[in-house]
């Protein structure tokens, strides 16, 4: 399961680590969150409920930010964060770090902290990942941040976020990475009620197909396809982004992980993985796909529960639910499209990204899909006025509005 390397504890008088080895303090970690501790917007209490509380789900196979247990838990509400992000790092000057200047905090998780940064000698700015130095100990988790950036660098995709530099600063791994001026498909759901119209998303999905059809044919299966890691810029396109878990296909692979252990998230997760089976093929990224898919066009998950070996097993055991039941206005042929995506066979799904992204392209122009065996012309969504599609070289890419 996902070790995320949670914090032990804070500078706040909150319980700490038995091992004699300094740990950082909350400011380190999270100096928003320590902004806020001192601004009078969260307690002591809070936060340590917050820390609790990804432990617990870090014991469940999730790993969850603080961030993420602070707005889940009531005590500050996403905008708040996001605004105390914007005054970070120091008082209104920036911090260097190697050759990047520092000038915000995208983003705080388990294993880092990602910044918006300017990298001095090619004068640009970009998206820089720098792992929480007591991290850099946990030999699983630092091949694991090396294996992103091998990933990364490997892949040269527009459909996926790209690489620029990976190495060392004062005893810091970092990798920096193109900064993607736009947000993530998680927040834009849930700016729209949770779904979005079924163009855009078939349109976003069909980027990240391919996306994926690249990785997988070099050999990489992401393991981790979610809405959090699906960025969308403001010209349309859709980027793949972090491949912590991605891993190399083959027997000349030896996993990180131990046998019997699933890696992913539970409600994302491919029955596959969910049973912990070492030799995943690119099968397991389109069923995690598909459950995008699913959430995007019906606003629901096809399992949803706060217990996630339950959900795990759901996905193992339980036929998906058809997502016209939450959403009667999905087409025919896209419902019938996820449904195929979530087989629990792996071999029953599409054969690759490439199949599926001229599956998807042919039900936007309002072709029957090929995959499906769909002889009937194709009614175009209902309800939702189709989103202006705009193409620009060779690919195709949504204006959002």
């Amino acid at each position: 399961m996902i070790n995320g390397g949670y914090a032990k504890g804070v500078s706040l008088g909150l319980p700490m680590s038995s091992s004699s080895s300094p740990k950082p303090s909350l400011a380190d970690r999270y100096p928003h969150v320590a902004l806020a501790f001192k601004r009078g917007l969260l307690s002591k209490q809070q936060i340590q409920n917050a820390i609790l509380a990804q432990h617990e789900a870090a014991k469940q196979g999730l790993r969850k930010s603080l961030d993420e247990m602070l707005v889940t838990k009531g005590y500050v509400t996403l905008e708040q964060l996001n605004e105390l992000k914007q005054q970070m790092p120091g008082k209104g000057a920036t911090r260097r770090f190697g050759d990047y200047e520092l000038l915000s905090v995208l983003g705080t998780g388990g294993m880092g902290t990602v910044y918006k940064a300017r990298q001095v000698s090619m004068e640009r700015i970009i998206a820089l990942k720098i792992l929480h130095s007591d991290l850099a100990q946990d030999q699983e988790l630092l091949q694991r941040f090396q294996r992103e950036a091998r990933a990364v660098a490997k892949l040269n995709h527009p459909n996926i976020v790209v690489g620029i530099d990976v190495g060392q600063t004062n005893g810091r791994h970092f990798l920096a990475m193109e900064y993607i001026e736009g947000e993530s498909l998680d927040r834009r759901l849930e700016r729209n009620g949770g779904k979005i119209a079924e163009a855009d998303a078939l349109e976003i999905v069909r980027q990240i197909a391919l996306a994926l059809h690249h990785a997988h044919e070099r050999n990489y299966v992401h393991r981790d396809v979610k809405p959090e890691n699906v960025m969308l810029t403001f010209e349309g396109a859709a980027k793949l982004m972090d491949l912590g878990l991605a891993r190399a296909m083959g027997p000349q692979f030896q996993p990180l992980t131990k046998d019997g252990l699933a890696v992913g998230t539970p409600h994302y997760i491919s029955p596959e993985q969910a049973q912990g089976v070492k030799d995943l093929t690119p099968g397991t990224d389109l069923y995690s796909l598909g459950v995008v898919l699913f959430q995007a066009v019906s606003g629901r998950l096809p399992f949803e529960s706060a217990n996630f070996p339950e959900v795990m097993l759901q996905h193992v055991n339980d036929p998906p639910p058809d997502p016209r039941t939450f959403n009667p206005r999905v087409s025919e042929p896209v419902a019938k499209l996820i449904l195929k995506l979530l087989e629990k066979e792996p071999t029953h799904r599409y054969p690759s990204g490439q199949a599926l992204a001229e599956d998807l392209e042919r039900i936007l122009r309002g072709e029957p899909p090929k995959g499906l065996n769909a002889t009937a012309v194709i009614q175009a969504p209902r309800g939702d006025e189709p989103a202006k599609r705009k193409r620009r070289g060779t690919g195709n890419r949504l204006s959002f509005e």
